[in-house]
């Protein structure tokens, strides 16, 4: 309890700055953009998620387990390999540019050149705070970077203030992300001077949770994808202002995940078998009831933050339904943690097809409503599957 009150404290302090960084991001862009703007401009960053599986995106939680075993290693060793990797998203990022700018689209197009150069850079950089995590230096991951979350949103603001170039505001958020990501991993670097030696076991292990996210990554970001060829930018723009509640919940539990993966590592699978079912079961009692407030409030907090949004109200609060599966991910961290690689890849390649099979099908019939009937049912059949596995988990 001592261990999850003070790494508790620094990775609450860490969501809320986080939070508040993206409300106020969100606030900005869908106040001082109009709909189309800001539908392109998330439609480029889904597109950009997508694109990020060939960065071997599953290591960040493999260097967290081994930093946590004692291989500090792992982070020099990663960033090299991540670099190395991460030819894949500059050639497939030139491939979607090239296709853009052949159809005299001179925005996407070049935004997406953009993506390929400061993608490897950013994604690289940022394995730091898995390995702060690994040691489980908390107090660290917040205030050696107390400084980079602000950069980029005091970038964008400033950019806003000016302009409402969507390729403008993409360069600029891009950049400022990779330079400062950059700048606080040297001083990781300075401070902890982790060793440069390889850890295959970390590097084969993150190839096969790599696996494990490709279809996931998509199914997570081509919901903007298909709106905007089916329904165009406008329903993009209110898609994200509706989402972003499940954003932020999903972040919570990120955030937890963080704290425990840990801890999950150096505890036995029998015993949490036994022990995390109640503490799943409080965390679902708290969203349900953080659900029900949300639904009250949402009115009234659109029709002052978010004015020109007010037909997203009925969508963000059918979406906070969503709020009762986010507490799963816990099994899913688990069955990470103790490398249960066959039940990851199940899941893995099964839940991501329903869910793009289910966002394809529903939103040809029911526009923007399809895409979060799609969500919740998949967000409810990935619970009832981590759990299956979990309770059938074997110690490896």
């Amino acid at each position: 309890m001592k261990y999850l009150a003070k790494g508790g404290f620094w990775i609450s302090i860490s969501y809320f700055i986080q939070v508040a960084i993206g409300v106020i991001s969100t606030v900005a862009l869908a106040n001082l953009l109009p709909k189309e703007s800001l539908g392109a401009y998330q439609y480029i960053l889904s597109i950009a998620g997508i694109l990020s599986v060939f960065t071997l995106s599953g290591l960040g939680t493999a260097i967290t387990r081994a930093v946590a075993q004692g291989h500090d290693g792992a982070l020099r060793s990663g960033v090299r390999t991540k670099l190395k990797w991460s030819v894949g998203i500059v050639i497939t990022s030139g491939i979607v540019a090239s296709y853009y700018l052949l159809n005299d689209d001179m925005t996407l197009g070049l935004s997406f050149l953009i993506v390929g150069a400061c993608a490897p850079i950013i994604e690289s950089s940022k394995l730091y705070l898995n390995f702060l995590y690994g040691k489980e230096a908390f107090r660290d991951s917040v205030l050696l970077g107390a400084w980079r979350k602000p950069l980029p949103l005091i970038a964008l603001i400033a950019t806003l203030l000016f302009t409402d170039s969507v390729l403008i505001l993409i360069f600029v958020y891009f950049i400022s992300n990779a330079i400062s990501y950059v700048a606080v991993y040297f001083t990781i670097i300075k401070k902890y001077n982790p060793p440069l030696e390889s850890n295959n076991e970390a590097i084969s292990y993150a190839k096969h949770l790599t696996m494990f996210r490709i279809l996931g990554t998509f199914s997570n970001n081509v919901d903007k994808v298909l709106l905007w060829h089916f329904l165009g930018p406008v329903s993009v723009a209110n898609f994200t202002i509706a989402q972003m509640a499940t954003k932020y919940s999903i972040g919570t539990f990120s955030s937890v995940n963080t704290l425990i993966l840990p801890k999950l590592t150096r505890r036995d699978l029998p015993t949490l078998q036994k022990t995390l079912h109640y503490k799943v079961f409080l965390f679902t009692i708290m969203m349900a009831c953080g659900a029900v407030v949300y639904v009250f409030l949402v009115p009234i907090l659109f029709k002052y933050v978010f004015p020109g949004y007010l037909d997203s109200i009925v969508l963000t609060q059918l979406m906070a339904v969503s709020f009762l599966f986010v507490p799963r991910d816990i099994y899913s961290k688990a069955l990470t943690a103790h490398k249960q690689i066959k039940s990851q890849y199940i899941m893995s390649i099964v839940i991501p097809i329903i869910k793009i099979i289910l966002l394809f099908t529903l939103i040809v019939f029911y526009g923007i409503w399809g895409a979060i009937y799609a969500i919740i049912a998949t967000d409810f059949i990935s619970a009832l599957a981590t759990y299956y596995f979990f309770k059938r988990a074997k110690s490896v």
